[in-house]
């Protein structure tokens, strides 16, 4: 199942917001960029570099795997969190399971998980 589009932060000019005025959070094999934007919806987009990965379809899975794994954890997430997840080298030879833990532990690094 997919990210649903309320969840999805695909403006050029939102992603790059992220990275200038956001802050970091690295794993082992991925990079969290994230604003905290007070209210609204958690939105979040995902990069795979070519250096990460050369050929389309692998870039295209790790995506798939990175947004199902996100979208399982948004509803723990604080409103108006903007997320960029950005792969770096070593997650091509990760499977699903670690990358979700990753995903999972860099959102409790980041403190971006629900204090209620």
């Amino acid at each position: 199942m997919a990210l649903s589009g309320r969840n999805r932060l695909a403006a050029r000019n939102d992603i790059d917001e992220v990275f200038k005025l956001g802050k970091a959070a690295r794993g082992s094999f991925l990079l969290v960029k994230y604003v905290l934007k007070g209210a609204g919806a958690v939105k979040v987009a995902v990069m795979v570099p070519m250096s990460v990965a050369k050929s389309s379809v692998d870039r295209n899975r790790i995506k798939r795997t990175m947004l199902e794994a996100v979208r399982v954890q948004i509803g723990s997430m604080q409103e108006g969190c903007r997320i960029v997840l950005v792969a770096q080298k070593g997650i091509l030879s990760e499977d699903r399971d670690a990358i979700a833990r990753e995903i999972v532990f860099l959102i409790k690094k980041a403190n971006l998980n629900n204090h209620e």
